[in-house]
């Protein structure tokens, strides 16, 4: 008889033992779900602010295709915002936020080159430079809530002398 009770307990504490197992799958599953999600969100807005910056170069080649005086006529050191009106790009110091979410902003800045051999060299530079009016530095950075998420620096030249 004392055999048959002992078997009775087991079954509790088999129930106990299965939802507390179970308890403890779902909530890693919900875990690893949770941090899925957010890394996915986080890859989402990493590539939407890289394409933006691709955007912003090629919206200031525009520019500067339409003549070299869109960009040549800038501020240095100045925060710019890219505006499209419909029809073409311009630069502006209007604060714009595209999608709720980022900021599409350029600096320009002006280039030097060393006059022995003509290479680009920072104003900082002890070498003999000169200005080169005819090329201009710019630096594209794309904010999301705040933070730079992507940031990308080149070159912009006169092609066209005009």
């Amino acid at each position: 008889m004392e055999k048959g009770r002992r078997c009775k307990g087991i079954g509790l504490v088999e129930i106990i033992v299965s939802v507390s197992i179970l308890t403890i799958i779902i909530v890693g599953l919900i875990s690893t779900f949770n941090y899925y999600v957010g890394a996915g969100t986080k890859s989402t807005e990493k590539i939407q602010s890289t394409l933006l910056a691709e955007e912003s170069l090629e919206a200031l080649r525009f520019m500067r295709d339409s003549g070299w005086l869109n960009i040549s006529a800038l501020t240095t050191n100045t925060l710019y915002y890219l505006n499209f009106t419909g029809t073409f790009w311009e630069a502006t110091t209007t604060q714009i936020i595209i999608d709720g979410t980022f900021e599409q902003t350029f600096v320009v800045d002006d280039v030097y080159r060393r006059d022995s051999d003509d290479d680009i060299v920072p104003i900082s530079s002890s070498d003999a430079k000169t200005l080169d009016p005819e090329t201009k530095l710019i630096t594209v950075s794309i904010l999301a809530d705040g933070a730079t998420t992507t940031e990308i620096a080149t070159y912009i030249t006169n092609l066209f002398q005009n």
